[in-house]
């Protein structure tokens, strides 16, 4: 499977950490037989700093798939898990895998994805 952008996505200053998330999310997602898809990684505006995406260490990944049809609950879960176990604190790693999947779930909500950032504690 391979990895996608969503017309747009800015790249511009995002940092090494969040390539090599990248990596491990498009494995998650070939797992379950999908293509990994980023719809948001580099963004201006003050509540990006706080969410990590104007510091270039945050991306966001679809949880839909190419034509747009939603993943099911299961496939999501266990993109999450492998996220979190390879990467994430319950893993002893240094990013935060967060699940925004239903409306307000976090400020400036755009739709249903996973946020991925690397924010060591």
């Amino acid at each position: 499977m391979s990895i996608h952008f969503k017309a747009g996505v800015n790249l511009k200053g995002l940092q090494p950490q969040m390539v090599l998330a990248l990596m491990v999310a498009n494995d998650a997602f070939s797992a379950q037989g999908e293509d990994c898809i980023v719809t948001s990684a580099v963004r201006d505006g003050t509540w990006d700093q706080v969410l990590l995406h104007g510091t270039g260490c945050a991306i966001d990944l679809s949880v839909a798939d190419l034509k747009g049809f939603p993943l099911n609950d299961e496939q999501i879960n266990k993109v999450l898990n492998h996220l979190n176990a390879v990467l994430g604190r319950p893993g002893g790693g240094q990013y935060d895998v967060v699940a925004e999947l239903k409306s307000g779930s976090s400020a400036g909500w755009t739709g249903a994805h996973i946020h991925l950032e690397y924010d060591p504690k």
